[in-house]
């Protein structure tokens, strides 16, 4: 028996070998050049550069670099091969243009439904199906001033607990590893906006709901379970574990919905909606369509893990550079008293008219941003990219992370956190695309700019910052607080 699984195995990766260098060949054949390749790259070669080793989601960023680097930096693109199928990555703006425009012809790559994720949401579906959630959701986002107050009470409950922890320190500075009570708050926060749940996390107190939604968060590192759904059927305790986590967590988002659609029923306590509130009384307003529960609960879920993860890894390396960078931390300190004041609490208007703030966090997601890649789209005809003829069928992957990292783009000084190139105005819009582009791109992108910039405003406000002897970032870097 294990004789022939091996035997098979091993029949079905020469296989693999030989549709992938027929794929390659057919490039060429059909437009006389191809995009350049790694010569070493076959299928396993592709399986290490398309998925992160375990605890370590950046390497597939920083491999693709090198790659990029090698083989795509002149022309914006490199080939890959997976099996059968053509990879094209992508770090050319005029090709994202392309990319994120024509969405007819070049759709999102249907992965297949997730037992997290599922499938019905925004950043999953095509055509008919994501346009109508599109007008269905879209409405819930134009006003994000109404959640403000939430954002600026929550930051400040936040806030609090490190000038508690300062006031009572026998020095004068507070240190702290940042990265775990920003992202309790990030937490708080979506719970409030979106469900009106209130997590406690910044208390620590023990939801079981929220420890499900991080142990599934968790589970998606677990690449082969994704690619093969059917594995999480395999009788293990993790799976166990996973299956306990996943009940437990539709559970509670199957209450949340059906509290939602009574309150909105019911009229009742409309004066304080969430994002789910308003996604569960909005409809197309061409076929008057609503989302079903499943759709609520998919693009709840998206959000939920988008947002917090955005939100909350940006604001750590902004922490980072705040306190590494003493001439920007005081230039921001002086816009903010200028703008807002010294305690006054900022507006949605005055969040929105603070220029070197807007570059700083635009900045931040230049340099780290949320995403190395965004989800790859196929090409439903032959097209050219970069100069390249792509056959129909091909996968494209737009490396977000090559974009902003490559000197092409940004001069000399790419590496450097230099917030004033922004304001230059030669930057091409394409070539800044941490939340995606065009119709396709993240819908609350503006939710987490603003909560971004209200939490760096009440942040100095308060303190001064400084890093505590470290030169490169890491997740459990310490900063020291200081009072203004």
């Amino acid at each position: 028996m294990f004789l022939e699984f091996v035997v098979a195995f091993a029949a079905i990766v020469i296989l693999a070998f030989v549709g992938a260098e027929i794929q390659r060949r057919r490039v060429y054949r059909v437009s006389g050049k191809g995009p350049s390749h790694p010569n070493s790259t076959g299928v396993l070669g592709m399986l290490y550069h398309l998925f992160p080793l375990p605890g370590r989601i950046e390497s597939v960023a920083l491999r693709h670099f090198e790659l990029y680097k090698k083989y795509g930096r002149e022309d914006g693109l490199y080939m890959g091969v997976l099996g059968h199928r053509i990879l094209i990555f992508v770090a050319d703006p005029v090709a994202y243009k392309q990319i994120f425009t024509q969405t007819k012809v070049f759709p999102k790559f249907q992965l297949g439904s997730t037992l997290f994720l599922g499938s019905e949401n925004l950043a999953l579906a095509n055509g008919d199906i994501w346009k109508t959630q599109r007008h269905i959701i879209n409405p819930a986002f134009y006003n994000i001033n109404y959640f403000c107050p939430t954002f600026l009470d929550l930051t400040d409950k936040g806030l609090d607990a490190w000038s508690s922890m300062l006031a009572s320190e026998p020095n004068d500075f507070l240190e702290v590893s940042p990265s775990s009570h920003i992202t309790n708050i990030t937490i708080d926060i979506l719970g409030k906006t979106l469900l009106g749940v209130d997590f406690g996390a910044m208390e620590n107190k023990t939801i079981l709901a929220l420890e499900s939604y991080y142990f599934l968060f968790k589970s998606m590192d677990n690449t082969l379970s994704l690619l093969f759904p059917f594995l999480y059927k395999v009788p293990t305790q993790y799976n166990k574990m996973f299956w306990f986590h996943l009940n437990n967590f539709n559970s509670f988002m199957s209450n949340v919905i059906s509290k939602s659609r009574k309150k909105i029923i019911d009229q009742s306590n409309v004066s304080h909606l969430t994002l789910l509130d308003m996604m569960v009384a909005s409809q197309d307003q061409d076929t008057n369509a609503k989302l079903s529960d499943q759709e609520l609960r998919d693009n709840a879920v998206v959000f939920f893990l988008a947002s917090h993860d955005t939100s909350a890894a940006s604001l750590g390396f902004a922490l980072y550079e705040l306190g590494n960078q003493h001439e920007m931390q005081n230039r921001l300190y002086q816009e903010i008293l200028n703008v807002v004041g010294p305690t006054e609490a900022p507006t949605y208007e005055q969040l929105n008219n603070m220029p070197f703030l807007i570059n700083f966090v635009t900045e931040v997601l230049r340099l780290y941003p949320p995403v190395g890649s965004v989800i790859p789209r196929v090409n439903t005809r032959d097209c050219v990219l970069s100069g390249y003829h792509v056959p129909k069928g091909a996968i494209i992957i737009p490396q977000i992370w090559c974009t902003h990292h490559s000197d092409m783009y940004y001069g000399d000084n790419v590496d450097e956190f230099d917030p004033d190139r922004h304001s230059k105005g030669n930057i091409d819009s394409f070539a800044n695309i941490p939340f995606g582009s065009s119709q396709r791109k993240c819908i609350g992108q503006q939710f987490s700019l603003i909560e971004q910039r209200m939490f760096l405003v009440r942040l100095l406000q308060r303190f001064k910052i400084d890093l505590c002897k470290v030169n490169r970032i890491s997740d459990d870097f310490k900063i020291r607080l200081s009072k203004r």
